[in-house]
């Protein structure tokens, strides 16, 4: 491959300079399928009872797995920024905490709801509290959810998967943390460890998956209900900030930034931003010096054709969910 157009980024990014790389191809004219935010939403929706009987933390939100919106003086203050200052706390959503919850948890309720409706278990009227019952989770026990994952997404995945009654494997490449290995396993999880990194992890959930017809891949990189799952948060944003009177116009924009692993994740929930706000919000993607591969694979064109032991960074960071080569 010739870098050699792109040689002066390459060299930013091979001396672990923190940089800002503003996308040329970023289009102002684009169709956002609102229809499929629709059907996730909806999803979530009807699953609310039943997140209030298995998991109470979510009793005071009437079901919603969703994050508080933080106000942030202190921080605002030492970083000199203008205007107001939020974190969106997805770092403490309930079920399991981080980003990943929302597409992984909806990818997780979709597999469940239509497989009870292919076996007419349940309907559309029914209360999703149904899902409580044996029969269904003798159902769903005869099906299986893999996943590959660096931590985070396996996480999220595991506790939902494993609650609802399905047989879960988890592909973990070797940074996922310990604890987050441990802790699948005390519920019941299958953890296969892998010593190579996330893509490793996810082509060998891919081939798993793939010789059992009763098996249901979540693909972190390629999957429609994920996407939809994390673009729910657009809406979701959108409503906190009007109870705070905060008003995101030509005059007022929002400027969002989200940490990047594959890109799954923050392309869904921009995704659902824009839905949101239209040119109104900018979303930034924020990688670790040691693993820019979305940064890498946007600027030379060459997507998951690259990597960044390519160009002599180690992959390794302590964001074990961003630690995607």
């Amino acid at each position: 491959m010739d870098l050699s157009p792109f040689q002066n980024l390459i060299d930013e990014l091979k001396s672990k300079k923190m940089i800002v790389w503003k996308n040329k191809k970023k289009s102002e004219i684009y169709q956002i399928d609102s229809a499929l935010i629709d059907d996730a939403e909806g999803r979530l929706k009807r699953f609310a009872p039943y997140f209030q009987e298995v998991f109470p933390e979510t009793k005071k939100q009437d079901g919603k797995v969703e994050s508080v919106l933080q106000s942030v003086p202190v921080m605002q203050q030492k970083l000199g920024v203008k205007g107001k200052l939020y974190v969106k706390r997805d770092d403490a959503l309930p079920i399991s905490g981080s980003i990943k919850a929302r597409g992984g948890i909806h990818e997780v309720l979709y597999a469940a709801e239509k497989i009870a409706m292919e076996h007419r278990f349940v309907s559309l009227e029914d209360n999703y509290k149904i899902f409580t019952t044996k029969p269904i989770q003798k159902l769903l026990s005869q099906y299986t959810i893999v996943v590959g994952s660096t931590g985070n997404l396996g996480l999220s995945i595991g506790i939902m998967s494993a609650t609802l009654g399905f047989k879960v494997n988890v592909h973990m490449s070797h940074d996922a943390k310990e604890w987050k290995k441990q802790l699948l396993r005390k519920i019941g999880v299958t953890v296969v460890e892998h010593s190579g990194d996330f893509s490793l992890a996810v082509d060998a959930g891919r081939k798993e998956a793939l010789k059992d017809p009763n098996s249901y891949f979540i693909d972190d990189e390629h999957s429609k209900q994920l996407f939809a799952g994390y673009a729910v948060a657009g809406r979701r944003l959108k409503q906190q900030l009007q109870e705070e009177n905060i008003a995101v116009d030509a005059n007022h924009p929002l400027y969002v930034y989200i940490p990047c692993g594959v890109g799954g994740g923050p392309g869904g929930v921009t995704y659902g931003l824009k839905e949101s706000f239209g040119e109104n919000v900018h979303g930034y993607f924020v990688e670790p010096t040691e693993s820019p591969c979305m940064l890498l694979g946007m600027a030379t064109g060459l997507h998951d054709k690259i990597a960044v032991q390519d160009i002599g960074l180690s992959n390794l960071t302590i964001a074990d969910g961003l630690a995607v080569g």
